[in-house]
């Protein structure tokens, strides 16, 4: 699959393109009907199905007092259009200046990029351009007069809600992370890289690989039994914690997602870890010291190996 981005494509998709617009954020069942419908019209017509999306999220450009929360990285979201079976992916850089485009510009940059338009499938609600003009029926209507289709999906619905990303992320801050898992159309994961942390699982002797999620949605605090998958392939059984650690007490206590992963040697920073939590082993609490940290940490791993071996 090719990433190109917004100013800097080299070469254009194979002709026809369809092209399925979104911010695909989590890759849901929902997106996946808007990708579906453009690989199928590109497989249909012999061309090249493009996923074109949003770098950064359009709300932290249009709202940035409401802190947004994604559900994966970048990245990974990249990954997941891939598994989806798209040829390309055109990201747009969404940014000030693209805010006051007007809809009309939005589709000369896609024309420009990629090549004349065969087919687009959006969201029945999408809105692109200035002020939100832009919508479905402008698609259709400029449509029929460049000569590319459209197809506006309904949005697909769960329990009578709409399947979006906001009603996910709301499942895994809430914990409800199985919920989550049915709605993106696969097991929920957290997938980032391991930064560098203060060491101090090391010094207790159970050393921990930190994970970057200063921009994700993360479950509710606690420590969990975790599968954890490297990049090599390989996975371990782990115990994960999710929380600010007030045990040590700091005065501005920064959420850590760390995962003691099971009979593993090695070093893992700078590389992709994906967590799968299996459940919650417990409640995040303050320990009078270390020692008694060090202690229930024993115990929480040892619940864990317990309850892997079933028994």
């Amino acid at each position: 699959m090719r990433t190109l981005r917004s100013g800097h494509s080299s070469q254009l998709p194979k002709p026809p393109i369809s092209a399925a617009i979104g911010v695909f954020d989590g890759v849901h069942l929902g997106h996946r009907a808007i990708l579906r419908a453009a690989i199928h019209h590109a497989r249909q017509y012999g061309g090249s199905a493009v996923a074109v999306t949003f770098h950064p999220h359009p709300q932290t450009v249009l709202a940035p007092e409401k802190s947004l929360r994604l559900i994966q990285t970048f990245e990974e979201r990249l990954k997941c259009l891939e598994i989806i079976g798209v040829d390309a992916v055109y990201v747009v850089d969404f940014n000030q200046a693209f805010r006051e485009n007007p809809p009309e510009a939005f589709l000369d940059e896609l024309k420009s990029q990629l090549g004349p338009l065969d087919f687009i499938s959006v969201g029945s609600e999408f809105r692109f351009g200035k002020n939100r003009s832009g919508n479905l029926n402008f698609l259709r209507e400029t449509g029929q007069v460049d000569g590319f289709q459209v197809e506006g999906l309904e949005l697909l619905q769960w329990n009578k809600k709409i399947i979006s990303s906001t009603l996910i992320r709301s499942m895994i801050a809430s914990g409800q992370l199985t919920l989550a898992g049915e709605l993106l159309g696969r097991t929920y994961c957290i997938a980032s890289k391991v930064e560098h942390g203060d060491h101090l699982g090391a010094q207790l002797g159970y050393p921990t690989a930190n994970l970057d999620t200063e921009n994700l949605i993360t479950p509710p605090h606690g420590v969990y039994h975790g599968q954890v998958y490297l990049e090599n392939g390989h996975s371990y059984h782990a115990a994960v914690n999710i929380g600010m650690r007030p045990t040590l007490k700091k005065n501005l206590p920064t959420l850590r997602v760390e995962a003691h992963l099971l009979d593993f040697e090695g070093d893992l920073y700078g590389q992709r870890l994906e967590i799968m939590f299996i459940e919650k082993i417990r409640e995040e609490k303050s320990f009078p010291g270390l020692d008694s940290l060090k202690a229930q940490i024993a115990t929480d791993i040892q619940e864990i190996r317990r309850r892997v071996a079933g028994k």
